[in-house]
């Protein structure tokens, strides 16, 4: 089994490049399923029903969040009508919507969870999410399972991956919208990588526009957050999966930069 995994949509520019490379990467390596992280696809804010199906158009077929996702709360009002959106699972107090959500493909049942860390995060109070994946993993009867955590610290990311390495078939790591180039399979066959990376403007910092992020920086102006629109960039990552065990035999990186 062949999933493609994206990095962070962001805004107008990480839609753009999906349109233009999905279905490129789809033919190049025969996928089986497309998977995206959708959290900052709206203008960098969450996401909308309209961007949803947008994004559902050009063939993503499933979708994982992170702490952002509520920045739009209308999502909120369509979440439970959908079966495709997994969003953090360890978040507490939030009811809408599924962490851990199962995918029908024609090599079979894909399960995909996420998951927040702890480590950094201060959108939401999250439940331990070594525990909350646990919770799953004893439950779940899908040979198939991709894990998308949402983290800031790489030590959590890699931490997590080798305490469920031969549970899960994939751990990889969104949120810093950089990608790292640690891709590998760990020694009882989940596939890792700190951070996928994000689909979003190339000439920008993370996805705002660079000025504003200067002032961030600098001067802890915090007035503007401007996504930055000019042609993007691709992060993303090949998965090959043994559909009959669950293990992976290979995590391949995947980075498109403008011309």
């Amino acid at each position: 089994m062949k999933i493609l995994f994206f990095g962070d949509i962001y805004s107008k520019s990480g839609r753009d490049v999906i349109k233009k490379y999905l279905p490129i990467l789809k033919e190049k390596y025969a996928v089986d399923l497309v998977i995206a992280n959708g959290e900052n696809s709206a203008h960098g804010k969450g996401m909308t029903k309209k961007i949803y199906d947008e994004l559902m158009g050009m063939g993503v077929q499933a979708f994982t969040m992170g702490n952002h996702f509520l920045k739009n709360s209308d999502i909120l009002k369509w979440l439970d009508s959908v079966n495709n959106i997994a969003r953090p699972l360890n978040i507490d107090g939030v009811v809408e919507g599924k962490g851990s959500v199962v995918i029908d493909t024609v090599k079979g049942k894909v399960r995909i969870t996420n998951l927040l860390g702890r480590v950094f995060i201060r959108e939401f109070e999250c439940l331990n999410p070594f525990s909350c994946l646990e919770d799953i993993v004893d439950e779940c009867e899908e040979k198939v399972h991709i894990v998308d955590f949402h983290a800031e610290a790489n030590g959590e990311k890699k931490s997590l991956a080798y305490y469920f390495d031969g549970r899960v078939s994939a751990v990889l790591g969104t949120h810093t919208h950089v990608q790292t180039a640690d891709n590998r399979v760990l020694p009882k066959g989940t596939a890792y990588i700190s951070d996928v990376g994000f689909c979003g403007a190339y000439e920008s910092v993370l996805g705002i526009e660079i000025n504003d992020a200067i002032a961030f920086s600098k001067d802890y102006d915090f007035k503007k957050h401007t996504p930055a629109e000019n042609e993007g960039e691709v992060c993303a990552v090949i998965l090959d999966i043994d559909e009959e065990d669950g293990k992976s035999k290979s995590i391949e990186r995947i980075h498109i930069i403008p011309n």
